[in-house]
């Protein structure tokens, strides 16, 4: 088992519908701003032409060259308003998701790319305000028990907007597909600190005696030996420690009369001397 000191907070799975809306509309207007383009490059050169023309009095006409310049100014207004509506759909996208899914937009493997298309899920968080979450390691748990150590994540950046229910300072994260739907709590957990190397010894296998919590570890067929157990590493329904190894055999059941045993044990023996 491992352990680092951990804290744990509340997220969701977001809806990815209105991302991949503006993915899809990013690319269109794209597609008709690259037309546009080559339509203002042809409007140009068949201004040139018929601007030479004019200028050498052969076969164009001051009405020719006015309506050359005409085509030319409402493709560049079309053009302007394909640019306009872009950018308006980039910054919806910064509004609602944040600067770095607004950066990526366009790239066919960004971390919008990647998110529409099932390679990752996008976890909102909150935690309170003043934190520094760029300094922590990230795990998302959406079976949502408490031995689970979740899946590795990534923090993105800050929330533009808070989600109802989560309350602090709201925080983006990615983590592999999970298959839980949008909307879906999860529990998102912080890691601090290198991971310790050790056992996970569960609260079954432990008692309480003489104001200490001990173990007892089996050492031969029919022999067992108390062993104290340090608890100040809580993990799960149990604790974690490097007080023993993995291969040293913890006694996860009957640990009380494995106790009265000994004593029993003691009291006849002092009773032979």
């Amino acid at each position: 088992a491992t352990y680092a000191a951990s804290q744990k907070f509340t997220g969701m799975v977001l809806d990815l519908r209105a991302l991949v809306e503006a993915k899809q509309r990013f690319l269109s207007l794209s597609a008709q701003l690259s037309g546009s383009q080559s339509q203002l490059q042809q409007r140009r050169n068949e201004l040139a032409r018929i601007q030479g023309l004019y200028d050498d009095g052969r076969n164009a006409s001051k009405r020719d060259l006015e309506a050359a310049r005409a085509a030319l100014v409402s493709d560049e207004q079309h053009d302007i308003a394909l640019q306009a509506e872009q950018r308006s759909v980039i910054d919806g996208v910064r509004m609602q998701w944040g600067e770095a899914f607004a950066d990526r937009l366009g790239d066919k493997d960004g971390l919008v790319a990647r998110a529409i298309n099932h390679q990752l899920e996008v976890v909102q968080f909150a935690m309170p305000f003043g934190s520094r979450p760029q300094q922590q390691l990230w795990r998302v748990d959406v079976s949502n028990t408490e031995h689970s150590e979740g899946a590795a994540a990534t923090l993105v950046g800050r929330a533009t907007q808070s989600v109802p229910g989560l309350q602090g300072e709201n925080w983006l994260l990615t983590t592999a597909p999970s298959g839980a739907g949008a909307g879906t709590r999860v529990r998102v957990l912080s890691q601090q600190g290198k991971l310790q190397k050790g056992v996970w010894v569960p609260t079954t296998a432990m008692i309480r005696f003489a104001g200490n919590t001990w173990v007892y570890v089996k050492t031969d067929a029919d022999r067992f030996e108390r062993m104290a157990l340090p608890v100040d590493r809580p993990q799960g329904e149990g604790f974690f420690t490097d007080a023993f190894e993995v291969k040293d055999a913890v006694v996860t059941n009957g640990a009380q009369l494995l106790l009265s045993e000994e004593f029993r044990f003691q009291i006849k023996n002092e009773n032979k001397d």
